[in-house]
């Protein structure tokens, strides 16, 4: 049986038919995105879109025009090469916080807010600054010292002030500490509620206004708190801590010792004084009582 030509005809007329419409389909969607991308890069362009203002607040110690020239220099340039970098919509919110992250390790959060966005956008950003939590010093003779946040974190060399404003920590620290945890969080956070408890074991009758102003790290791994009187700093004394074991275990075995009556009434009598208390031999508790001169 023959085919009809006829027949072949349609089907190739058919053919191109839908093939054209495909063509045209692409065509105009093309045309439409690259309408759409050209008036996009039109209205970034637009003078009203761009940051005009940089604002700073929360600074205290963070120098507030750094910052601003930081963001400045990020604000600089295209994105994508078509995109301006300053442009509200577009500004690059990841890097700049990345880089301040970087640049200036006093400053702990940082919070964007846009204001005006249709009207010269004010870009403000808000910091928050590390807080001292402690002093962390190289050893004892050296007034190498650094500050130090509740993370543990080193982020910045420290001033001279007195010794009982924040607790210090003793340890040897690597050649540029800055940007460094020496301790992980965990042992940080041990040590800084042992320091806690151990102040609230001393007896308020014998021990009155003693402070734990210093936790040294021994060579040995083992832990050393110094208690002073602040109002007479040659009334201190050392507390030997064992770190491989609890140290809610110490601070237990320190509120007995203290209590004992033994210690209590060396204490009292003739005004003696504690040299240590060792705790690192457990159940064992051993103390000295400085010499009465």
């Amino acid at each position: 049986m023959k085919k009809d030509p006829r027949h072949a005809d349609i089907l190739r007329s058919s053919r191109k038919i839908k093939q054209h419409r495909r063509l045209s389909h692409w065509f105009w969607s093309g045309f439409g995105v690259l309408v759409l991308v050209l008036v996009l890069v039109v209205l970034a362009n637009l003078a009203i879109f761009k940051i005009s203002e940089i604002k700073i607040t929360g600074a205290r110690v963070a120098n507030a025009s750094d910052l601003i020239q930081l963001i400045d220099r990020d604000l600089t340039g295209r994105r994508f090469f078509i995109f301006p970098r300053r442009n509200a919509w577009f500004y690059p919110e990841a890097e700049i916080r990345e880089r301040i992250d970087k640049k200036f390790l006093n400053i702990e959060a940082v919070a964007f807010n846009l204001a005006n966005i249709f009207n010269h956008p004010l870009l403000s950003i808000e910091i928050r600054e590390r807080q001292p939590t402690v002093r962390w010093c190289r050893d004892v003779t050296t007034s190498e010292c650094y500050l130090t946040d509740r993370q543990g974190l080193i982020f910045a060399p420290a001033p001279e002030f007195s010794r009982h404003i924040f607790p210090t920590i003793i340890q040897p620290l690597i050649a540029n500490p800055i940007g460094a945890r020496p301790l992980s969080l965990n042992e940080f956070s041990k040590l800084l509620d042992a320091r806690r408890d151990l102040e609230k074991t001393f007896p308020h009758d014998t021990l009155s206004g003693f402070v734990i102003y210093q936790i040294e790290i021994l060579a040995a791994g083992d832990y050393s708190f110094t208690a002073e009187n602040p109002l007479n700093p040659e009334e201190r004394f050392e507390i030997l801590v064992n770190a491989d074991k609890d140290l809610g275990f110490a601070v237990t075995n320190a509120q007995i010792a203290l209590s004992s009556p033994a210690l209590v009434d060396g204490l009292e009598k003739n005004g003696r004084s504690l040299e240590y208390l060792d705790l690192r031999f457990a159940p064992k508790v051993f103390y000295k009582f400085r010499p009465v001169i």
